[in-house]
């Protein structure tokens, strides 16, 4: 499949206008970032969460990359256009890690349910959610793919080489640098200093974790789990050992916090 937008110039709908079904079998706005009336779920990356003046400007244009449409009631900005292009020019390894996951995991359950049906997707929704704000182009696909991945080394009999063969060496840094201190009994051991001496050398495993976190407090939210305290019992401790001052992830601890304050 191309990974160009076709037709992007000469094909223009009103808004709101549903042309076809995604090859991919995304589910069109199905927890996508929703700005007009049709979105895939897997390409509304691009979209991300803009500034209010983003949003508006760019409200009436969605682009799809796996059916190439274009919805909007006018041409869309050559500048928007071009930032999604160069989106697409960058995705190489978030399909072959989504495969490599539900393979790795297929066998494992979260809270009695499919582990990467229940938690994974939740941490890799996330990470695209937060992306726009976060992270620069050419780090989107890595992190996505890693956030597929990153309890693979650490849940699976998956190895670093074998993270690195199907996809490439940063992301299976990444995936090492989620794995907690497996030798630890108690979970303040396996939460040592030196696990967040791996995760604060780089930035995406920093930005993951955050995710991660963000993931498993909302589960918690949801099922009224017993860990929903234990988590906002350390988050000041977890925050204050995390380096996202440094990489300026204030909309993720921002939500992070605000779960927290709005279920007491």
């Amino acid at each position: 499949m191309k990974q160009e937008i076709i037709g992007i110039k000469k094909y223009y709908y009103p808004t709101g206008t549903r042309i076809g079904s995604c090859t991919q079998s995304c589910e069109l706005m199905d927890n996508g970032i929703r700005i007009g009336s049709v979105a895939c779920r897997e390409c509304f990356l691009h979209l991300g969460n803009g500034t209010e003046q983003e949003r508006e400007t760019n409200k009436d244009y969605i682009i799809c990359k796996h059916i190439e449409y274009a919805i909007g009631e006018k041409k869309p900005p050559e500048e928007f256009v071009g930032k999604i292009r160069q989106i697409y020019k960058y995705r190489q390894f978030e399909a072959a890690a989504r495969r490599l996951a539900f393979d790795l995991h297929k066998c494992q359950k979260y809270d009695g349910m499919p582990y990467v049906n229940t938690h994974t997707t939740n941490v890799v929704k996330i990470a695209k959610n937060f992306a726009y704000d976060h992270l620069e182009v050419d780090e989107y696909d890595d992190t996505f793919a890693a956030a597929w991945l990153h309890d693979a080394i650490s849940d699976t009999d998956a190895s670093y080489n074998d993270i690195k063969k199907a996809t490439n060496e940063r992301i299976a840094d990444l995936s090492v640098n989620m794995c907690e201190d497996v030798f630890g009994k108690t979970r303040k051991e396996r939460n040592s200093d030196a696990y967040y001496k791996r995760l604060n050398s780089h930035k995406l495993s920093v930005y993951l974790k955050l995710c991660d976190r963000i993931a498993n407090v909302e589960y918690g939210i949801i099922r009224k789990s017993s860990m929903l305290k234990k988590y906002r019992d350390e988050n000041e401790e977890f925050l204050s050992k995390l380096d996202w001052r440094k990489h300026k992830f204030q909309k993720l601890v921002n939500h992070l916090n605000t779960l927290f304050d709005e279920n007491n």
